[in-house]
C-alpha cells in the first residue's frame, strides 16, 4: 500500500526499519499494522503524559496490542529469533522501543532500510529482468527521453 493520509481500518501491514547506532543497536526490521489516527493520539498521550519511570510501558502496551506482527530480533546469545511478546517488547532497548513506538504510532516515519529498492528501483529492475536489458542502459534511454521531452517544451 502506498502512502496516504487516510488509513483503513483494514488491518493491512507495513514494513518498518529503525536503524543502527554503532554502540548502541542493530538495525531492527520489522511488520506492523499501523494505527489509526484515535488510537495512535490516544497512545501518544498516554506516553507524554506518563511518569518517566513508567514511560518504557505505554509504548511496549501500545506495540502489543495487535500492531505489532514480528520482527527480526536474535537473541544475543543463541542467535534464535526473539519472539514478539509484551515481555519481549519491555526487554528492548529503549532507543529501539521508542523508535518503533513512533513509527507504528504514525508520528514518525521508519527509516531508510539500505537493503530495501526503491519503487522506481524496483520497477526498474524488473523491466531489466524481462527485457534482458542492462538497468543501466534501460535508466540511460530513459534519460535521454525526458532529455528530448524537456527540451522540445522549452
Amino acid at each position: 500500500m502506498s502512502d496516504s493520509a487516510f488509513i483503513p481500518r483494514d488491518g493491512y501491514t507495513k514494513e518498518g526499519y529503525v536503524a543502527a547506532v554503532p554502540g548502541l543497536h542493530p538495525a531492527v526490521r520489522f511488520h506492523y499494522r499501523p494505527m489509526v489516527g484515535d488510537q495512535s493520539i490516544h497512545w501518544r498521550d498516554g506516553f507524554l503524559l506518563k511518569p518517566t519511570e513508567t514511560r518504557k510501558l505505554v509504548p511496549a502496551a501500545a506495540l502489543s496490542d495487535r500492531h505489532l506482527v514480528s520482527w527480526d530480533i536474535k537473541h544475543p546469545t543463541t542467535g534464535e529469533l526473539v519472539p514478539v511478546s509484551l515481555e519481549n517488547i519491555t526487554r528492548l532497548q529503549p532507543r529501539v522501543l521508542e523508535r518503533m513506538f513512533m513509527i507504528v504510532t504514525g508520528f514518525e516515519r521508519s527509516d531508510e532500510d539500505p537493503d530495501r529498492a526503491r519503487p522506481d528501483e524496483q520497477a526498474l529492475n524488473t523491466e531489466a529482468d524481462l527485457s534482458g536489458v542492462c538497468a543501466s542502459l534501460i535508466e540511460q534511454e530513459r534519460d535521454a527521453k525526458n532529455y528530448s521531452a524537456a527540451s522540445s517544451h522549452s
